[in-house]
């Protein structure tokens, strides 16, 4: 197991050299899916030459804040990572009082979003926008947590 975290140290320090550029996190993401996040997005809701202008417009700016996000994400990974082997009760709050913040932080950003969504594509589109990010981001972090060590696991 005490290989998996270094393989785990590994993948991440490999991403850091990406992280320099502004695509670090749709990478990540052309990685785990296989595609450009937006290709399979816009294959899955179908949008009218109309709608589909607004919806560029709100996803690109919701894609922009999500991307921020992934780089908190990133660095609180780097963080677990780094201090894993003397994680003791403060450090493990310190973690985890950053992993809420993010959770909150999603939480708001796609709730914006799905109402600037709704408003200017309808709710129908919105509701689908919502379940395909959702889907995305928990699989995503199904992956991450699969190969994480539980906390103190590795002692």
């Amino acid at each position: 197991m005490k290989n998996s975290i270094l393989v785990l140290f590994a993948l991440l320090i490999s991403l850091s050299v990406k992280a320099q550029s502004d695509d670090d996190y749709f990478e990540i993401f052309r990685s785990t899916f296989g595609k450009d996040k937006k290709t399979i997005v816009t294959e899955l809701i179908p949008l009218e030459e109309i709608t589909n202008a607004s919806f560029n417009e709100v996803y690109d700016a919701y894609e922009a804040e999500q991307q921020l996000l992934a780089k908190e994400r990133y660095k609180l990974l780097e963080s677990y990572i780094e201090n894993y082997y003397d994680i003791d009760d403060e450090k493990a709050d310190e973690l985890m009082k950053q992993a809420l913040s993010i959770k909150k932080k999603e939480t708001k950003i796609m709730t914006k979003y799905h109402k600037q969504m709704s408003k200017k594509c309808g709710g129908k589109i919105a509701a689908q926008f919502y379940q395909i990010e959702n889907y995305f981001s928990n699989a995503i972090m199904l992956t991450i947590t699969e190969n994480l060590p539980f906390v103190g696991e590795l002692e």
